[in-house]
């Protein structure tokens, strides 16, 4: 199993350090995901980087290095394998691509053994669909006119295009060959064929020639077609026993799953039912029968408690009698807690509406005699508001004009004050717009700002430059280059390494020199070892004694010649006692001639390379003596003095050639500094310090002259505005005459008492609270009014009841109701409990018919099962019928097995019946047969040789025969006809291997859909019902002669075959028949994440839902991963799924 916990795309496509996380997952929950995003954001890319992960990058034409070079690709993933959580990266090297999170190498097999056999293109078309392929699959349905069989397999294979390769190969076939066709490429041949054989007929040759070599073709095509029948005569019987030998363990298997099935062959055939069921059937009549006997136990405490309750309560209506006087008592309540407050607030409110009229109206009359309508009180107020407001307007055009007085004034005044004044700055302005004095100022402070930051520059360099404390003001002189500094230190460093090879050497040969000469000591110090001169000398003395004692023969030379011999012997004696030791010696005596060259050799390279050394540090430092330097440095602190100066000539240089540019701007910067100072006298100013004091002088004069010219305007308009505000406060005060002439009459108008207007102008909001309070008082009277009344009719409803139950009168209405209340209470209990009660004994009754009713229910049908078996089978109770039907769901699988078993034996044998295969199985000798395998190989090895040597006799012949006149029609016709034959052929083999194929691959889809139409089946059922909400509840199959069709029967029974569906609903079929392979790999043993890329785009919003359920239940076996840029596609799956999907925005 592989579960995706977190997927990085590092460099991959246009992302860049992209992490998709799915979590860790919960095992109780569905594992579906939804990766949202919109076009173009990279949802495919993330499938594709994932199976990237897998199988690697493609060796060439990557699609996906568009952003990143392909060698920087990389991804990586936190996977989940068989429950072991582990991070693997992939890269896009050619070899040792994948890795782990250490960096090692890891085999490609780590992750290949977790992916059941598959390969990429395996991967994408059987777990990872997209709109292309679901298509595709709609069109394969229609195509197929559903074939079940082609509809299993293509689903199960990933093939969404199975029947167009079928039907592509079967029409390549017959475009070969086919029946009573001449058309086709091999009736072409065939006929062309036949007309150049005419043709050489047709050519006349010298009859005997002719005849002797056409006796001998003849004889050889009859050679060859002898040989050949033999040789296929000899391959069938091989053939023939070949299937008998593999038959015979079949047969065997066959006859003990025969014998296993025959223990039960009373069991029935076919049963629509499993043993689970029968467990619940058994399981649902014990929990109706304690059903039952609980119920009857609870009905009969039921019945006692009931009987000891009275059957009419007393008082049981009073109850409703109360419940009528609800709102009455409500009011009631509210008229004993509010009554008082009300009485008292009305007397507060009259008093407070006469000491309105006596304080703030002054006047003695009656309240209401002053009470008006809001109507007459708006009037009075706008009337009044209106009078106030032309006072004040006539008060504030008077101070205006006053103030304009003041105005006038302060302007003449200051009018005289600013031409009095003449401030100077007259032909300033020319002159900074002549030189366009602020950009000039902003080149000078640019240039001197660059001349500044050069000469900085020029001084940090030469400050690089010092040594030891040795400093340079000016750059000194150097004519070494920096390159030819670089190679001489390049040099050192490796005369350097070079002498610290050598030396090491020259020591570890010294060492083996010293080495050596120790152990040519000691091996010549060994007691009785004599070395190789020592020996040649004694065996000279031996010889010289010897030539002696020939000549003499006399004793004395025979005694010095005896001990001359012993001392050769004794020698050799000692050799080859340390024959080793001598052979050790012998080689160290070659060895120190030779390390004793290689030192000298050394040596001499040691001191030529010091004296090379020597005069590359002398250069150097006659280098940094030319610059002035005394101090001693090493050469790689020249190198970077070198670089150092070097950069600081550039510095020089440049400093120069900006001061040279720079020189206009400052030459014309210092003629306007002379203008300025004109005007403006410092000391050493700078133009920085000029051109602001400038502008200030500029400034203050042109405003000086801008506030004359405004002086002068604001007193002409001051003028006028004073002659416009007299005449406008002349007409003000007429208005506010007739404004008080209007008060007078309308306050005399609207009352009937008479009061004097001026007072009313200060009280008149007093009106409208005296309106307000007597509106109030009314509405408190009117309530008053109704809680007397409210009570008094309470008190009487309750007196009356008291007299109807015949109680006696309490002394308050309220202790009447509770009386009353305390009797309802008790009556109320008491038919409540019997009430309670009753229905509790009805439901009772109600669960046992209900108990009755399951337990006839499982009866009934434990006795229509029961039924279906041998009455000699027990299946008296529901045990025993679980026990037979799991015996005959044995029966069925060893039926099941016995008849593929004879299936197989059946086409190995290649006849019609069992009786007839074991008829051919039984009369054979089995040793025999064997024998006759390895002989009949051995013929047919030699059949085929002959053969071989017959076809090559008769092309010889023909050859011969072409050759026979020299006629170059001939030739040609016998070379085309050669050709023919051979076209011929291959079209045939194209034929043979196209039909043949075409053969295999229906005998193979059947076959699958033989072993896998039950499981398949049952699980694209459910998830067509469910895709389709119901509509579709049942798949069934229909044979029409070789081929099975598939129909969809709907809720009404109607079936429909697959092809005869819309395209949404082929599409939906689909998915379905995905999904249920889906679920066979899965139990399989291959659990991998399911990956589907927008194919909901031509579903409604109900199929949509259907699908995301779908993927939902796929996610319950696996991982389930959906892409997706279509918002309302998560909204729907949200709303089904609810938090069993996660959804990933991009």
């Amino acid at each position: 199993m592989i579960r995706i916990e977190q997927l990085d795309l590092a460099f991959f496509g246009h992302f860049t350090n992209k992490q998709f996380d799915f979590g860790k997952g919960d095992p109780a929950k569905p594992d579906f995901h939804i990766v949202y995003g919109v076009n173009e954001a990279g949802k495919t890319t993330f499938m594709e980087a994932y199976l990237r992960l897998l199988y690697g990058f493609l060796p060439r034409n990557e699609p996906y290095a568009f952003r990143h070079g392909r060698s920087n690709l990389q991804v990586s993933g936190l996977l989940q394998l068989d429950g072991e959580l582990r991070k693997f990266q992939r890269k896009a090297t050619t070899r040792n691509n994948l890795v782990d999170e250490q960096g090692n190498v890891l085999p490609e097999a780590s992750l290949q053994a977790h992916l059941g056999g598959l390969a990429m293109e395996d991967y994408r078309k059987l777990l990872c669909i997209d709109d292309d392929s679901i298509e595709k699959g709609g069109e394969e349905i229609v195509n197929s006119r559903g074939d079940i069989g082609t509809l299993l397999f293509s689903a199960a294979a990933g093939i969404s295009d199975l029947w167009q390769v079928l039907e592509s190969v079967r029409t390549k076939a017959e475009g070969i060959h086919k029946v009573r066709s001449t058309r086709t490429r091999l009736g072409i041949l065939k006929k062309e064929y036949n007309e150049v054989v005419k043709q050489i007929k047709a050519v006349d040759i010298p009859a005997g020639k002719l005849g002797q070599l056409t006796k001998a073709l003849k004889k050889a095509e009859t050679v060859e077609a002898r040989t050949q029948d033999e040789q296929r005569s000899l391959m069938t019987e091989v053939r023939k026993i070949e299937r008998v030998l593999i038959a015979l363990p079949m047969l065997e298997r066959l006859d003990m799953s025969e014998e296993a099935a025959g223990t039960l062959s009373n069991y029935p055939k076919h049963l629509d039912i499993t043993t689970m069921q029968v467990v619940e059937l058994n399981n649902e009549q014990h929990q109706a029968n304690t059903e039952i006997e609980r119920l009857k136990l609870r009905q009969q405490k039921l019945a006692e408690e009931l009987e000891q309750l009275p059957q009419e309560p007393a008082y049981a209506g009073l109850e409703t009698v109360i419940e009528g006087l609800s709102e009455l008592h409500s009011r009631y309540r509210h008229a004993e807690l509010e009554l008082d407050n009300k009485q008292e607030d009305l007397s507060s409110i009259t008093a407070r509406m006469t000491s309105l009229v006596r304080e703030r109206l002054h006047h003695e009359c009656e309240p209401d005699e002053l009470v008006v309508d809001t109507a007459v009180i708006k009037s009075l107020s706008e009337s009044l508001v209106q009078r106030d407001e032309t006072n004040k307007r006539i008060s504030v055009e008077e101070a205006g004009i006053k103030q304009l007085d003041v105005s006038v004034k302060s302007e003449e005044s200051k009018l005289q004050d600013l031409e009095a004044i003449r401030p100077e700055g007259e032909g300033l302005g020319d002159i900074l717009e002549q030189y366009n004095a602020q950009a000039l100022l902003a080149e000078y402070k640019a240039a001197t700002q660059g001349l500044r930051e050069s000469e900085q520059k020029v001084d940090e360099a030469l400050d690089v430059l010092s040594i030891k404390g040795q400093r340079f003001t000016q750059l000194p002189a150097c004519s070494l280059m920096v390159e030819e500094a670089e190679a001489q230190l390049e040099r050192w460093q490796t005369l350097n390494a070079t002498l610290k090879t050598a030396r090491e050497r020259q020591k570890i040969e010294q060492q083996e020199l010293n080495t050596l000469t120790l152990e040519s000591t000691q091996l010549e110090s060994f007691d009785g070892l004599a070395s190789d001169q020592d020996t040649q000398a004694l065996k000279e003395v031996r010889e010289n004694a010897w030539l002696q004692h020939k000549e003499s023969l006399t004793l004395e030379t025979a005694e010095a010649f005896e001990p001359a011999l012993r001392d050769v012997d004794k020698a050799m004696e000692g050799r080859l006692a340390h024959a080793s030791d001598l052979a050790r010696l012998r080689d160290v005596h070659r060895q120190i001639p030779r390390i004793q060259e290689q030192l000298n050799s050394l040596a001499e390279s040691i001191a030529a390379e010091e004296q090379e050394l020597q005069t590359i540090e002398q250069s150097l430092t006659g280098v940094m003596q030319q610059a002035g330097i005394e101090a001693s440095l090493p050469p790689k602190a020249v190198l970077n003095w070198v670089r150092s100066y070097h950069e600081a000539e550039s510095w020089v240089n440049a400093a120069q050639r900006l001061r040279k540019t720079n020189q206009p701007v400052l030459d014309k910067a210092q003629k306007l500094k002379e203008a300025l100072s004109v005007y403006i006298k410092r000391e050493q100013a700078t133009l920085e310090e000029l051109l602001p004091a400038a502008a200030t002088m500029l400034e203050v004069y042109k405003r000086h002259d801008l506030s004359l010219q405004t002086s002068q305007k604001a007193l002409a308009e001051l003028h006028s505005k004073k002659a416009i505000d007299l005449a406008q406060l002349e007409a003000t005060q007429a208005t506010y005459t007739k404004a008080c002439d209007d008060w007078v009459s309308l306050v005399s108008a609207s009352f009937t008492v008479a009061l004097e207007a001026d007072k009313l102008a200060f009280s008149l909001e007093a009106l409208s609270e005296l309106r307000e309070s007597n509106v109030e008082r009314e509405s408190l009277q009117k309530q008053c009014k109704q809680m007397q009344r409210d009570k008094e009719l309470f008190t009487e409803k309750l007196e009356q009841i008291i007299r109807d139950n015949k109680l006696e009168q309490g002394a308050t209405p309220d202790s009447n109701l509770n009386k009353l209340q305390e009797l309802a209470a008790q009556a109320k209990k008491q038919v409540d409990e019997k009430n309670q009660l009753q229905k509790k004994l009805d439901k009772t009754f109600t669960d046992a018919i209900d108990a009755e009713k399951r337990l006839e229910a499982v009866t009934s049908k434990s006795q229509v099962l029961a039924s279906m078996f041998d009455p000699g089978i027990p299946t008296s109770d529901l045990n025993e019928l679980a026990e037979a039907v799991q015996k005959t769901q044995e029966a069925q699988l060893l039926r099941k097995k016995f008849d593929e078993d004879l299936d197989t034996l059946r086409q190995t044998l290649g006849v019609s019946s069992e009786e007839k295969a074991r008829a051919m199985l039984a009369e054979l000798d089995i040793p025999l047969v064997q024998e006759q395998h390895v002989a009949k190989e051995s013929e047919l090895a030699l059949a085929s040789e002959r053969s071989k040597d017959a076809t090559e006799k008769r092309t010889r012949c023909e050859e011969q025969l072409s050759a026979l006149t020299g006629d170059g029609e001939v030739a040609h016709l016998v070379e085309r006809r050669t050709t023919l034959e051979l076209q011929m052929t291959e079209a045939s083999l194209d034929y043979l291997q196209l039909s043949l194929g075409h053969r295999l691959a229906e005998q193979a889809i059947n076959r699958y859909r033989d072993k896998h139409r039950s499981g398949m089946m049952q699980a694209t059922e459910t998830a067509f019902a469910e895709l389709t909400d119901g509509k579709y509840s049942t798949l069934q199959t229909q044979n029409n002669g070789k081929e099975e069709t598939l129909l969809a029967l709907d809720k009404d029974g109607t079936a429909k075959r697959a092809d005869e569906m819309s395209k949404g609903t082929r599409f939906q079929l689909y998915l379905a028949l995905r999904a249920a392979a889906y679920d066979q790999l899965a139990e399989q043993g291959t659990c991998l994440p399911f990956v589907c890329d927008d194919i909901f785009e031509t579903f409604d919003e109900d199929r949509t839902r259907a699908a995301c359920r779908v993927m939902e239940r796929i996610g319950q076996r696996g991982q389930a991963i959906y892409l997706t840029h279509h918002r309302h596609v998560v909204e729907l799956a949200q709303e089904v799924c609810g938090d069993r999907v996660q959804v990933h925005e991009l």
